[in-house]
């Protein structure tokens, strides 16, 4: 039967939103999994653009179509339609969006906060700076990922009614108002800390380090028994005494944060206590990853991943063989999966390196991945194309932590922007490096 054009047209604009949102959200799932690093994410993003720039092209029966369906978007969908709208300069059009999406719908306010912190141009900045946030109170939380990543001002008279800024749901404003450099983000954090708990609560320490408050762990302390202690965010700030205090617990109460916590202190001296934890099933992998974060060195092993399969996906031939426990085969006779190369766990192979290597090591500094730790160190690192996320985010807490650096880049926002920042940060670090004492302890510049 034959479309109309009209018919068509809005197909192909169906399609675009749902390739894009498809990209977008498996390039996000992928990165937070540590399943990709940012340098395997510039093909997909290209894609992603190439569907955006179909809607722009066509944005006169576009725009007034997808209006009307955003009631209808998922969180991902809504981002691909703000990043439309954004390309496109349609501020006002995103002014009414504003008033129809659900404000209560969290992956729908980070998805939208998202989309204007990858791709806020300075015009739309300043427009949304003038807001009045005593009438749009709401507006706020979306908003101010995007000042905090373009190093805006912060006016504390727009916290005077926003005084939690959905602060125990949002996991990105807690980062963003730890790299505000403000007293009021400061003081809202501060009077939140009590009521947090898990990874919420560590967003919310490391975001009070990086604000100047030294003194969390006697707050921890006084607070919560050592086993409910978030070692790992406390490593990123605390100093030589938490490090021997860490050391001292015996090895029956370890757990995978205290093991992460030794990682991230980056002291050789604590590399044999790691080896013998590898003995340990529980905590063999974060060992092993500790290891890694502190030397460099990683042995890998090759391990097959076979496909899953679910019955109504084979043929009648294959049900058979399925039911007896045989999965479908290649025409050789090779089972359908994938070698993947994992971290080594074997006691034995990091034994004998650090046999031959504990002598290129100096058991007073701080180390990380085989460097005595420096802006520089850790820049580089986040640099590398092969790291993933988990790490690149440990280096650049440590940056803002350790030598009070303001670090403006999204670890999930587009390559080349990421490129451009991080070569900003390239050009600070030749500049500075030299300030720091390499493998010391540091905590906001100076040192402890």
């Amino acid at each position: 039967m034959a479309i109309s054009e009209t018919q068509f047209l809005h197909d192909l604009f169906d399609e675009h939103v749902d390739e894009a949102s498809f990209l977008h959200q498996q390039k996000i799932s992928q990165l937070r999994a540590q399943e990709i690093t940012w340098a395997e994410i510039h093909d997909d993003e290209q894609r992603f653009a190439a569907h955006v720039d179909a809607l722009i092209i066509n944005g006169v029966e576009a725009e007034p179509y997808l209006a009307k369906k955003t009631g209808d978007f998922d969180s991902e969908q809504l981002f691909v339609y703000v990043s439309f709208l954004i390309r496109a300069d349609k501020f006002d059009r995103f002014l009414n969006l504003l008033e129809e999406i659900d404000f209560e719908d969290l992956e729908i306010v980070e998805n939208v906060s998202l989309a204007l912190v990858f791709d806020i141009p300075l015009q739309w900045l300043d427009k949304l700076k003038n807001t009045d946030f005593k009438a749009y109170p709401h507006y706020l939380p979306i908003f101010l990922p995007a000042f905090v990543f373009r190093n805006s001002d912060l006016n504390p008279e727009w916290f005077l009614n926003n005084q939690h800024v959905t602060l125990s749901e949002q996991p990105l404003n807690i980062e963003v108002l730890g790299k505000s450099n403000s007293q009021v983000a400061s003081d809202i954090l501060a009077k939140q800390l009590p009521t947090m708990e898990g990874g919420i609560r560590k967003l919310c320490i490391s975001a009070l380090f990086k604000l100047g408050h030294e003194n969390i762990l006697d707050y921890i302390q006084q607070c919560n028994p050592q086993k409910e202690w978030p070692f790992s965010v406390l490593a990123l700030g605390c100093g030589s005494s938490f490090a021997q205090y860490c050391r001292n617990i015996a090895t029956a109460d370890y757990n995978e944060e205290l093991v992460e916590a030794i990682g991230i202190i980056g002291l050789t001296e604590n590399i044999p206590l790691l080896i013998t934890l590898l003995e340990d099933e529980a905590l063999a992998q974060k060992a092993a990853e500790a290891i890694y974060t502190i030397s460099g060195a990683k042995f890998t092993t090759k391990v097959f991943i076979p496909e899953e399969w679910e019955e109504t996906e084979l043929f009648d031939d294959e049900k058979a063989k399925f039911e007896a426990g045989e999965g479908p085969c290649h025409a050789d006779g090779r089972p359908f999966g994938e070698t993947i190369e994992l971290i080594s766990l074997e006691p034995k192979d990091w034994t004998q390196w650090w046999q031959h290597s504990k002598d290129k090591f100096n058991s007073d500094l701080r180390y990380r991945f085989g460097r005595p730790v420096s802006p520089m160190t850790l820049i580089d690192v986040v640099s590398l194309p092969n790291i993933t996320n988990n790490i690149r985010s440990l280096c650049l807490d440590e940056l803002e932590i350790r030598y009070g650096l303001q670090c403006f880049v999204h670890l999930e926002s587009s390559f080349i922007q990421q490129d451009y920042y991080l070569k900003q940060l390239a050009k600070w670090g030749e500049i500075n490096d030299h300030k720091f004492k390499a493998g010391a302890w540091y905590f906001n510049a100076k040192q402890m």
